[in-house]
């Protein structure tokens, strides 16, 4: 209904009662008709936007008519007032019932609890109403009028009304509105001329619905109420999409050729088309959507199907063409709806609708046109009309349900659909599929087969094959199966068949299928509390839970812990109801969360009896998750927002209590008296075993965590950099499995832009929405490389934005680089030296600015990687004054070090510190990055650790353009920074924890999972000792390399304890890690600290035209 909400909540409208031209209200909500408002409410005054919705028997199409211009439209009209006569003839229909029980009751001399006594100002009870004035006749009546098809009008003349004798019960009762309005004048089906004119029928609104021919849906009033509810959301209409995108059809020839008008093009024809619906110059397209239309027709029995092609063959001849060519897929859908419409035969009508939903099950429509697909469909969920089985209303709101998953997950694989996939689709849409349908459907179809049963079939026919197949499966539910084998399971399955060999080629495919049979989709029921569920839910989830928690004992050989299990099956059994993806992304890690929670803390033993898992659970493991409890007793807990004196309780790598005097018998100990307890810190920028410049850095993902957390960081965010023409969907994979197995600490992961095209940017949307990426890195340098120009920067960042994700950039700029690198060679200077004067301070600060600006047009909030200058930080704190969205990230070299070091004689030692952008050489800049790391100017805190040893960086040794770049830094960063920030007085320890760990969990979007000590967060904690001092050098040092930068450097402030996941991973001195315990993080879209301000701004920021009268005066002639 396209009414503002403040209107629809008013309930009563003022109207014209279409025959009488009486003044009336009516309800919304009920459908009650009243002569006047009730009491205290008000109707808004009758205008020319309130049209009355029809329906016409003769064509099976809803019509509007408009009491006030008395002009009646096929079309729905846009930016009106709808009042659907459906939901005015429920109101009297139902009062009509109760005033025959009261009748009956009262013949029998027995009242009745049920009968509404009819009060003033109401309808009465039947279908007559008891007024003074003259109705609307209940015979048949006939009227003509001529279409006007510039603008799909009808000019009618003023409809006659009828006197009828009525006994007069109550002068102020509304008249009577459920006679039928004129209805618009009806072409022929065959498109007869635009000129004809044709005899039309009245029909009273009894005769809308006829029992035998149009049998009404099985629940009528659940479809009128959602079509009432879609109507509310103003559903755009084919009309609006045909004057954009059809091509102009006519009939006849030479001067007896007409125009076919947009509504003629859109009914039903028994003719063939001449060419596409849809306008395209492509003669290989015009040739195949004739052909398309030969077979839909075929298929619905509009044409003789000669030599005679078995109708399940011609549907998946169309599905296969649909499936492959993405471009034909609108021409095949419009032909669909045009076929649909105004078509008097409901064997053929059905059929129609039958292809949709085979379609739709295959292929999506393009983006343009589905919200006109969805509006068509939306217009049909009132449709009764329909055969012995199913009617169209049915069918339109299984399309409905289709479409809005089917642009997610169309038919999944390589193969061509099978006709067995055609047939089951045909079957699902009258008997429910057991995928993708909720516990209740699942169990009303199963009581056919299985009445005995408490849970779904499938459910646990898989769960059985799971368990006795996946038990030592690495990865399992994590690995996909192949998509084609997964498709004939289901089928097969779907079928109440259980899997044979043959059908199980591997087994991920079985587990896929499992995923795919979960049905608890209920999600606001099953946040609320578990035992409010109804019956069937409540079971099936505890089913699901038990048979998870197995698993989460079994991670040693799935390497799927709690965590894992939840990341996998959280979108599986809780389902956002929501499209929007910020709404999705948010969603994901509450649902994620709860998923665990139940793992750890549901009683699952109440599975028992026909839903009992066998002996699996029973006999071959405990039911019980090995719980571990760790308390931090008497330390000074440091968050960024304050300090208190607290113990930390942690059980199962969470925090779950903080406060003083924690008593736990049963938990491990950790003695924090006299020390800070402190967020485990977050390294932002990391590059493990990274292929860089004909060479791998010395730190991969285990030696490198490994370190990290021997320097109290418990979580690190590397970048995935693929080579240039890489997708970087192909390249994230390739760090996921080189990180999975080695990590020893949790980590995630950024996405490196280093090319662009159609497929990264498609790329992107899937790693936001799939893979928890919501960061992408952009270089300006490394020419040839990984270097993007500006019109490859402003897309990348355009993508950005539309995505949710957070853009980062290294600023320097690339061309200046080239050329003064050549002139330094040129010049003889080869050294480390050439390294830094080829690329000085104004290069970095010219493309951090050019950066910002490049964001700001389009409103996207910027990330710079490791400023490294006074230039470059200026910048961005100028930026931020001005209002721009722009984090600076220093890191550890560029706060702890200096440039001098690319002077020194020692050619090892001046290569150690090559890195890009460079240190510089300015002595001043650590401090001047660390003062504005402390007044909050800067706000994270990374390392861009990316170690080579001496025979790496001899690579360079006689030119230094061929020194690989890279620094150490994961494992000091922490002392470094406590040193020159805290112990030099700069920043107080709650500054301290914002910028090494709570400021990236914000920005990043994983806090306060992470970045905070608090009930529920991840329990990543590091237990500081700000008086001990240590004296950094490569020596000692846990990373791999044989250099550290920061050699000989003495630090107060020392990690003394580093807990990770709620387990001890270093204890003074000693490594406690065990490679591969940590976890990938993912990460939501529209992080609030980045996209709060940026949504605010388009909504309130955009710009405005201004409004003058156009210019009349001369204009210059160009020649």
């Amino acid at each position: 209904m396209t009414m503002t909400d403040e209107n629809f909540l008013a309930e009563w409208i003022e109207v014209l009662e279409p025959r009488s031209q009486k003044s009336m209200v009516v309800s919304y909500k009920t459908g009650q008709i009243l002569l006047q408002p009730p009491d205290g409410e008000q109707a808004r005054k009758v205008d020319n936007k309130v049209w009355w919705e029809f329906y016409d028997i003769i064509t099976n199409s809803f019509y509007y008519y408009n009491a006030v211009s008395r002009q009646t439209l096929w079309e729905k009209p846009s930016n009106v007032d709808i009042i659907p006569l459906t939901v005015v003839q429920e109101f009297v229909q139902r009062r009509a019932v109760n005033k025959s029980q009261s009748s009956n009751n009262e013949t029998e001399g027995t009242p009745s609890n049920n009968a509404e006594i009819p009060e003033n100002n109401q309808i009465n009870g039947n279908n007559d109403i008891d007024t003074n004035e003259s109705t609307a006749a209940d015979t048949v009546e006939t009227t003509s009028a001529t279409r006007d098809h510039n603008n799909n009008n009808i000019d009618s003349n003023a409809i006659p009304s009828t006197d009828r004798s009525t006994e007069t019960t109550n002068s102020s009762v509304a008249p009577d509105v459920t006679d039928s309005a004129p209805t618009p004048a009806r072409q022929d089906q065959n498109m007869s001329s635009p000129d004809s004119t044709s005899t039309v029928t009245s029909v009273s609104t009894n005769s809308i619905v006829n029992p035998v021919t149009n049998p009404a849906p099985k629940s009528p009033t659940h479809y009128q109420i959602e079509r009432l509810e879609n109507y509310k959301k103003g559903s755009p209409n084919l009309t609006e999409y045909a004057k954009t995108y059809c091509a102009k059809h006519s009939k006849g020839v030479f001067i007896f050729k007409k125009k076919i008008s947009i509504a003629d093009l859109l009914s039903w024809s028994k003719e063939l088309i001449k060419k596409p619906l849809l306008m395209t110059t492509d003669k290989k397209f015009k040739k195949e959507s004739i052909e398309f239309f030969k077979s839909i027709q075929i298929y619905m029995g509009d044409r003789p199907n000669r030599p005679f092609i078995e109708p399940d063959k011609i549907a998946l001849d169309l599905c296969t063409k649909g499936w492959r060519s993405k471009g034909i897929r609108d021409e095949i859908f419009l032909q669909l709806c045009k076929q649909t419409k105004r078509n008097n035969n409901v064997d053929s009508l059905i059929k129609g609708w039958e292809l949709f939903a085979i379609f739709l099950e295959m292929f999506p429509p393009s983006t343009k046109f589905h919200s006109y697909l969805d509006g068509y469909f939306q217009t049909n969920t009132g449709e009764t009309i329909g055969n012995n089985k199913i009617s169209v209303a049915e069918y339109a709101v299984y399309c409905v349900r289709r479409l809005q998953r089917s642009k997610a997950s169309p038919k999944k694989g390589n193969n061509d659909p099978s006709l067995q996939e055609v047939i089951h689709v045909k079957n699902t849409v009258i008997e429910k599929s057991q995928f993708g349908s909720t516990v209740t459907e699942v169990m009303e179809v199963q009581k056919k087969r299985y009445p005995e049963r408490k849970i779904p079939w499938i459910l646990s026919t898989l769960a059985e094959i799971v368990l006795r197949m996946g038990l030592t499966t690495e990865g399992i539910f994590r690995v996909p199966g192949d998509s084609d084998a997964v498709n004939a399971l289901k089928v097969h399955m779907d079928q109440w068949n259980k899997p044979t060999s043959a059908l199980l080629p591997d087994f991920n495919v079985v587990e896929e299928n499992f995923k795919y049979g979960e049905h608890c989709r209920e999600r606001e029921q099953v946040i609320n509390v578990v035992e409010s569920l109804p019956d069937d839910n409540r079971r099936t989830l505890t089913y699901l839970i038990r048979f998870l928690q197995v698993f989460a004992n079994q991670n040693k050989n799935t390497k799927m812990d709690l965590n894992n299990l939840a990341m996998v099956w959280a979108p599986n059994c809780l389902r956002c109801p929501s499209d929007d993806l910020k709404v999705i992304f948010t969603n994901t890690q509450k649902e994620m969360e709860f998923l665990r929670t139940l793992m750890l803390n549901l009683d699952t033993e109440s599975v028992n009896g026909n839903y009992k898992l066998k002996d699996y659970f029973s006999l071959r493991h405990s039911l019980h998750i090995n719980k571990t409890k760790l308390l931090i007793r008497g330390g000074t807990v440091v968050n960024h927002d304050r300090s208190f004196e607290a113990d930390v309780l942690c059980e199962n790598g969470i925090i779950t209590e903080v406060r003083k005097g924690i008593e736990a018998p049963d938990a491990e100990i950790v003695d924090a008296t006299g020390n800070l307890v402190m967020p485990g810190g977050i390294d932002t920028h990391t590059h493990m075993q990274l292929p860089f410049m004909g060479t791998v850095a010395v730190d991969d993902f285990y030696y490198g965590t490994r370190a990290a957390v021997a320097g109290g960081t418990t979580m690190i965010i590397d970048f995935v950099l693929g080579p240039n023409g890489e997708p970087p969907l192909q390249s994230y994979t390739k760090w996921r499995q080189w990180a999975d197995e080695k990590v020893c600490c949790d980590y995630s992961l950024h996405v490196g832009i280093t090319w662009w095209s159609d497929i990264v940017a498609e790329d992107m949307e899937i790693l936001t929405k799939s893979k928890g990426i919501n960061s992408f890195k952009m270089f300006m340098a490394y020419k040839g490389v990984y270097q993007l120009d500006d019109h490859e920067l402003l897309q990348a960042f355009k993508r950005c934005k539309e995505l949710g994700a957070l853009a980062q950039v290294h600023a320097e700029n690339g061309d200046i680089i080239a050329e003064q690198s050549k002139k330094m060679i040129e010049l003889g200077i080869t050294g480390p030296e050439g390294h830094e004067m080829c690329r000085p301070e104004e290069v970095e600060g010219e493309a951090t600015n050019r950066a910002i600006v490049l964001a700001n047009q389009v409103n996207c909030p910027l990330y710079v990687v490791h400023v490294m200058s006074k230039s470059a930080a200026d910048a961005i704190v100028s930026a931020r004054r001005r209002g721009c969205v722009v984090f600076g990230e220093p890191i550890a070299a560029g706060l702890g070090c200096d440039g001098t070091n690319y002077w020194n004689k020692d050619w090892r030692h001046a290569a150690g510190f090559v890195m890009g952008p460079p240190i510089r050489p300015d002595s001043s800049t650590p401090d001047y990055l660390m003062n504005l790391l402390a007044c909050g100017d800067l706000q994270t805190t990374g390392t861009d650790n990316c170690t080579f040893c001496a025979e790496q960086k001899a690579l360079g040794a006689n030119d230094f353009r061929k020194i690989p770049n890279g620094v150490n830094g994961v494992e000091d960063r922490m002392s470094v920074i406590w040193e020159k920030g805290v112990h030099s007085g700069k920043m107080d320890p709650c500054r301290y924890v914002a910028v090494t760990s709570t400021n990236a969990a914000k920005i990043f979007n994983f806090y306060p999972r992470k970045g905070i000590i608090a009930v529920g967060s991840d329990a990543d904690i590091v237990v500081w000792d700000p008086n001990a001092k240590r004296t950094i050098s490569s020596k000692t040092h846990y990373q791999a390399v044989d250099f550290n930068i920061f050699e000989g450097m003495e630090c107060h402030g020392v990690t003394v304890v580093t807990i990770s996941r709620g387990k001890v991973v270093y204890d003074h001195g000693q490594m406690k890690v065990v490679k591969g315990s940590g976890r990938y993080i993912p990460r939501q879209c529209f992080a609030d600290a980045a996209y709060m301000p940026i949504l605010q701004r388009d909504k309130v920021c955009q710009p405005q035209k201004v409004e003058r009268e156009p210019y009349t005066g001369p204009v210059v002639s160009i020649p």
